[in-house]
């Protein structure tokens, strides 16, 4: 994330677990951020509910593999969530910094994101990122 420290927002896709009925919780899922310059940062939760980043540059969608399968028709799909709280805040926004949240046993499970218009909060829960 140093890396992106200065730099600023410019589109957030959101992925979301999708049911065979088409239901979803807007609120759960992987966030990719992509900043000016073509660099981003994928944010989701592990298994052992921990944050996990991973930085990206412009047009690598191998950090999407991870998410193509299918159970019983339930989904992983795509949106553009730019415009969705808490995103659409900071949407244009340059990063000043950012500092991670640890648990009570020392582990990242969230970021707090300085923008300069704004501060944002993402946090793991129960082992998805959630907003």
């Amino acid at each position: 994330m140093d890396d992106l420290i200065g730099m600023r927002l410019v589109a957030v896709e959101r992925l979301a677990w999708t049911e065979p009925n088409g239901s979803t919780d807007l609120r759960v899922g992987p966030a990719h951020l992509h900043f000016d310059g073509g660099h981003g940062a994928v944010l989701d939760g592990e298994a052992d509910w921990q944050l996990a980043m991973i930085e990206t540059i412009r047009d690598d969608e191998s950090w999407l593999v991870p998410y193509r399968y299918d159970i019983e028709g339930a989904h992983w799909t795509i949106r553009d969530a730019s415009d969705e709280p808490p995103f659409s805040s900071v949407l244009g926004a340059r990063l000043e910094s950012w500092e991670s949240i640890h648990n009570e046993v020392g582990e990242r499970v969230g970021l707090v994101l300085h923008f300069d218009s704004d501060t944002i909060t993402l946090e793991v829960h129960r082992g998805e990122l959630t907003t």
